[in-house]
């Protein structure tokens, strides 16, 4: 663990959003620089393309029905610090499917049972949105006020991470895998 020196605070989680959400009728993103929006919207699109070629009629149903994924990186494509949240499957308002991710970022990697909490937090806070039909600035200052609850004690030793609660899918990967949004669908 990593312990700031004396007077030498640890930056807290600073939320982000990217994807699509049903009360927005096209992406949506908070809190991140455009190089790092763009790297997401790579990502996602690209995984969500080819698990569409690779499932064809029944992409949809097994979109649909994908389980939240929970993540934890490091620094990389997709920016500097860690990254700490969770990502479900989602629709905009004209029911074009997508994902919407919501995660923490911080400038060290957190211990395991941060990244629980963070990860949990931002799981709960986008089911919380579809429930509650909120828009993404809802959900980011609601994310953002939890997160600032939850501990900012560094792990100098983690390893990224991607896994789906109650389900077998758990990847240890230093960032996103290509694969990861095909293999959420298949598993």
């Amino acid at each position: 663990m990593v312990v700031p020196m004396p007077g030498q605070a640890l930056t807290p989680p600073s939320a982000f959003a990217f994807g699509k959400l049903p009360t927005h009728g096209d992406f949506v993103a908070r809190g991140l620089s455009g190089q790092d929006r763009d790297a997401w919207d790579a990502w996602a699109s690209t995984g969500l393309e080819e698990a569409r070629m690779a499932l064809g009629e029944a992409f949809e149903t097994r979109h649909d029905a994908a389980p939240p994924v929970r993540f934890s990186f490091g620094p990389g494509l997709f920016g500097d610090g860690w990254r700490t949240g969770a990502f479900a499957p989602s629709v905009d308002s004209t029911g074009r499917r997508f994902i919407i991710l919501l995660g923490a970022r911080t400038g060290h990697a957190p211990t395991t049972e941060t990244i629980d909490l963070l990860a949990s937090a931002a799981e709960g806070e986008i089911y919380r949105t579809f429930e509650a039909a909120a828009d993404i600035d809802a959900m980011v200052v609601s994310a953002q006020s939890i997160f600032q609850t939850l501990g900012s004690e560094s792990d100098s030793e983690a390893d990224g991470r991607f896994w789906a609660p109650d389900s077998p899918l758990d990847i240890t990967a230093s960032q996103p895998p290509a694969d990861l949004i095909i293999r959420v669908l298949t598993t």
